[in-house]
């Protein structure tokens, strides 16, 4: 298993994006998905792609993704049914 490319959870990691960078990640992924090289085009051009994938698969556990999660859901359920309130 020594192929596989992991990457720690450094203490901090998150806190060390600004706000603007997590919203800017968010907003695209809500566009883009995984597509992290469209999310680096479009929004974050001073993120790699492996920063956007860490970024993700930390972001992904918070409390924060949890409440995008219920929110993008929920719109995303609105879009699929419009005549149903």
């Amino acid at each position: 298993m020594s192929f596989l490319i992991s990457f720690p959870a450094v203490p901090g990691y998150l806190d060390s994006w600004s706000e603007s960078d997590c919203a800017a990640f968010e907003k695209s992924f809500a566009l883009c998905g995984k597509d992290f090289r469209q999310i680096r085009e479009t929004r974050l051009r001073h993120k790699t792609v492996s920063e956007l994938i860490h970024f993700y698969y930390l972001w992904k556990k918070t409390a924060r993704h949890d409440e995008f999660a219920r929110i993008y859901r929920r719109d995303k359920k609105k879009s699929s049914h419009p005549n149903i309130a």
